[in-house]
C-alpha cells in the first residue's frame, strides 16, 4: 500500500509539472509560468531516487523485525579460499568471510593496537609472566553454544599446535589454563611485550573456535 500510495503521488506530482508547458509569459510579475516545469524538470531526478530503495523493497520486509535463525546466506567474492581455518592460513580472503564467524581474543584497530574482542578485562602481573583474561559474558557461537574458558583454552593450544606465529608463541608459554568458567590464564617463560598483539593479528589468527 505505501508503494502504491508513493507511485500515485509521484505521478500526480509530474502531471502537475508538465501542465504549464503551453503557458504564456505573465506581464504584471514580468515572470514566466515556465518556472513550475523547470522545477519540475529539476526534481524528477530526486523523486526516482527517493522512489527506487521504496520499489525494490520486497513485501513485508518492514514489518520483519525478529531475527530468523537458519537459510542460506550467498555472497559475490573475488575467488575460491583454500581453506576456512583461519588458525591454518593466511590467506587474506578466508579472513573476509570468516571474521563474520568467529573472533578472538583480541584484534588490531587501525593503528595497529589490540583492542578487546571476546575479552572483557585483563591483567598482567608485576613480572610479566601471568596474564588473565575475564571473557564477556553471555557471547554464543552459531551453533547457539556460550563461550566458555574451556573453549578458549581448546582453541589456543590448537593455535599454538598448527599456526606459525601460534607455534613461535607457544615456545614461550607455560600454560593456558581455565581457572573458572570465565577467566583465562595464560603463564609465560619470560616477558613478551607484543602477546596481546599476536592474538590479535589477522592470519593465521588466534580465533576461538567452539
Amino acid at each position: 500500500m505505501v508503494k502504491q500510495r508513493m507511485v500515485k503521488q509521484c505521478a500526480a506530482f509530474l502531471k502537475e509539472g508538465h501542465a504549464g508547458r503551453g503557458s504564456r509569459p505573465s506581464r504584471r510579475s514580468g515572470m514566466t509560468r515556465h518556472q513550475p516545469v523547470r522545477t519540475a524538470r529539476l526534481l524528477v531526478p530526486a523523486v526516482v531516487v527517493l522512489l527506487v530503495p521504496v520499489l525494490l523493497t520486497p513485501p513485508g520486509a518492514a514489518q520483519q523485525t525478529q531475527p530468523r535463525r537458519g537459510g542460506v546466506l550467498r555472497i559475490a567474492h573475488i575467488g575460491e579460499p583454500p581453506t576456512l581455518d583461519q588458525h591454518w592460513t593466511t590467506a587474506a580472503i578466508t579472513g573476509h568471510i570468516m571474521y563474520n564467524v568467529n573472533e578472538g581474543l583480541f584484534a588490531l584497530n587501525s593503528k595497529f593496537e589490540p583492542r578487546p574482542m571476546l575479552v572483557e578485562k585483563w591483567t598482567v602481573s608485576s613480572d610479566r609472566l601471568t596474564y588473565t583474561f575475564t571473557l564477556r559474558r553471555g557471547v554464543k557461537f552459531h551453533n547457539g553454544k556460550d563461550l566458555t574458558a574451556d573453549d578458549v583454552v581448546a582453541s589456543l593450544q590448537r593455535w599454538g599446535r598448527i599456526a606459525t606465529r601460534g607455534r613461535a608463541l607457544f615456545a614461550n608459554v607455560v600454560s593456558v589454563t581455565a581457572a573458572d568458567p570465565l577467566t583465562v590464564v595464560m603463564k609465560l617463560r619470560e616477558p613478551y611485550g607484543l602477546l596481546l598483539v599476536d592474538l590479535g593479528l589477522p592470519g593465521q589468527s588466534a580465533v576461538i573456535f567452539p
